[in-house]
This record gives structure tokens, C-alpha cells and sequence, in this order.
């Protein structure tokens, strides 16, 4: 087992935030979507995903090229993934290589979805199972008290 390196000390928010995802519908269901992101602070990137796709490829080259282009042109030092699919790793070692640090954000556990060589491949990875677990069942309880 490799043991954790220590967080690096970071700024506690992103100076921009991206979202990328697919989701079924026409323009006004893209747009509803690109505006309730926006709202939460995220700059959206949403692709239009066809009922029998499971996955939209246009999510993860878009998400790619942003995460290689930005590293390229500086405007980054720490970046932060969240995601557990292993195609992202050799963008991973493309960035790490351009010497930015790659912070893997992801629930671990057995059948969650995340990719031990992604896992791997950063630098610095982050578990949400706890945290994010704690925040649903709050939100539930908050929800049955109304």
C-alpha cells in the first residue's frame, strides 16, 4: 500500500470551476442545464447525449483538451479531478509531465466507479465517500423535518 502524501496547501476556491456532462433532451433541456450550473458557480460544458448512448464521448475531449491546453498555457498549477474513469490517465501523466500537480477527487470503495491506476496516477487523491455520505443524509433529514 503507497501511503498518502500530505495535502498540498491550496487556494480554498477554484479561480473557475468546469463542468462537463451529457445530458438527454433538446436545446432547452442543454440550456436549462448549462444555467442551473452556472448558478452554482460552474462553467458548464454540456453535450447533447442520445436516449441509447451511455456515454458521450464529446465530455471526455472537451474535458481533455481544456485540462491539456490549460496546463499548457500556465494558467494552472494545481488541478483538480473529479472523476474515476482510467481513459483520463494518460492526461493525467501528460500534465503531471508539463509539472502541474493532478489532485484526484473520487468515492473509493469496492464497485464505486473509480480506477485504482487513476487513483494511482495522481498525485494527491481525495475519498468524498465519507463526506459525501454525511452531507446526503443530512440533506434526507433536513427534507423529512419539513
Amino acid at each position: 500500500m503507497i501511503p498518502p502524501m500530505a495535502p498540498i496547501s491550496i487556494e480554498p476556491t477554484a479561480i473557475r470551476a468546469y463542468y462537463y456532462t451529457s445530458v438527454v433532451g433538446d436545446e432547452q433541456r442543454i440550456k436549462l442545464v448549462e444555467q442551473s450550473l452556472w448558478e452554482n458557480g460552474f462553467l458548464a460544458k454540456v453535450f447533447k447525449k442520445q436516449k441509447q448512448q451511455t456515454k458521450s464521448k464529446g465530455v471526455d475531449i472537451a474535458l481533455t483538451t481544456d485540462f491539456l491546453s490549460n496546463a499548457f498555457l500556465n494558467n494552472y498549477d494545481v488541478a483538480v479531478l473529479i472523476a474515476g474513469d482510467a481513459d483520463y490517465i494518460p492526461m493525467v501523466n501528460e500534465v503531471k509531465r508539463l509539472g502541474k500537480l493532478v489532485y484526484v477527487v473520487f468515492f473509493h470503495g469496492e464497485k464505486l466507479g473509480l480506477n485504482r491506476a487513476l487513483h494511482l496516477a495522481s498525485d494527491q487523491f481525495l475519498n468524498i465517500r465519507d463526506t459525501f455520505t454525511k452531507q446526503w443524509r443530512e440533506y434526507l433529514d433536513e427534507l423529512e423535518s419539513k
